[in-house]
């Protein structure tokens, strides 16, 4: 049984960074592969002890451990959740705060000491409404996007070279989104912080969109990078919304937003056709780079069909989609213009500013 100390939930200061009381860490040896070890001793402090079997040096290790990360050293299966949840100081953070090890040194027989290195970054946005019609609403959400990165999703890992970045898939995510606790209200001359765990991709002039969603409003500011973002340190972005400096848009939205069946609804609220649990039914099919969306109610005998939906898509984007319906009143078919207002549990909110229709979808991701 070997021994090693080390160095998680936040410090008071929301930089460093202290053991929690039932963190593990993967370890590698020669002939060993993706063990864990478990503090032992040291929760709430930044150095702790763990311990584990290992009858061999240890060369390597991560933080934090994951059974299914893989037996490979140089090609760790990991995971940053593109959908996170705002975190307190003293809140676990074990499952975005990865870390590797950059040196590990004998102390004695079986003991090491173990340095680690965090690999992600961290924002702390700090969100002040005084002087907007956001004042009284409750937030539900903030997401953060850089087109052209890849900020969240599936990556890998090469721990022996901690001079290597993450490699993130193909379909990473270029957003993250923080999803807030209920009753976190917008009030006068209150600030809320909110913490976020992003790959360090952003460059130097690189346009960040940031979208706020309230239980009444969207607002949607846009800031330029002014460097780049490294792992391991954290950035904090003020974000005064009637700052004139900040470009900040916002806008009502529409009752359906706060709406959950998928359908169609007005712009007053009024339903045009949705689906009914137990009665309808519902469907989608997938294609190379699309897919469609179906309502079928078979007592009236009324339809509704969305196609050319983007496969992957953010909250705030615009495309075009094809509407098809069937005895379906106030909704014209053909080609209709569409931004998303919100995406989560599976489904999407699409908004057509023209027609003043609302649609709720399943979508086949969940970003």
């Amino acid at each position: 049984s070997d021994s090693i100390m080390t160095r998680t939930s936040l410090g008071d200061d929301s930089l460093s960074t202290k053991w929690g009381i039932s963190d593990t860490i993967g370890v590698f040896g020669l002939n060993s592969n993706n063990i864990k070890f478990g503090i032992k001793s040291g929760a709430g402090t930044p150095i702790a002890t763990f311990t584990g079997v290992l009858n061999e040096p240890p060369l390597f290790a991560y933080y934090p451990y994951s059974p299914t990360s893989g037996e490979d050293y140089k090609n760790l299966q990991l995971n940053l959740p593109v959908i996170q949840f705002n975190l307190d100081l003293n809140k676990d953070i074990s499952f975005l705060d990865y870390k590797v090890s950059s040196s590990i040194e004998k102390i004695s027989n079986g003991e090491y000491n173990m340095f680690f290195r965090p690999i992600m970054s961290l924002f702390l946005l700090k969100i002040d409404p005084t002087n907007t019609d956001l004042i009284g609403d409750e937030l539900f959400s903030l997401s953060l996007k850089v087109e052209g990165r890849k900020l969240g999703g599936e990556f890998t890992l090469d721990i022996s070279d901690i001079s290597k970045p993450p490699v993130f898939v193909n379909t990473a995510a270029s957003s993250i989104t923080i999803k807030f606790p209920g009753n976190t209200l917008l009030k006068t001359g209150e600030v809320i912080n909110c913490f976020m765990f992003v790959n360090p991709q952003i460059k130097s002039g690189d346009l960040i969109y940031i979208d706020l969603q309230s239980s009444k409003h969207i607002a949607r500011m846009e800031i330029t990078s002014l460097k780049d973002i490294k792992g391991g340190y954290r950035y904090n972005l003020p974000l005064k919304l009637s700052n004139p400096s900040i470009k900040c848009e916002i806008e009502e939205v529409p009752p359906f937003f706060n709406f959950e069946l998928p359908g169609a609804y007005a712009d007053n609220g009024d339903t045009l056709i949705n689906y009914r649990p137990f009665f309808d039914q519902w469907a989608y099919s997938v294609y190379s780079n699309n897919f469609s969306f179906r309502i079928q109610q078979n007592v009236e005998s009324r339809l509704l069909k969305l196609s050319s939906v983007p496969l992957v898509f953010n909250v705030g984007d615009k495309f075009d989609i094809n509407v098809d319906k069937y005895e379906v009143d106030n909704i014209s078919p053909g080609l209709q213009n569409v931004k998303v207002l919100k995406i989560e549990n599976n489904k999407a909110w699409l908004y057509n500013s023209s027609d003043k229709i609302g649609y709720i979808i399943y979508n086949r991701v969940d970003l």
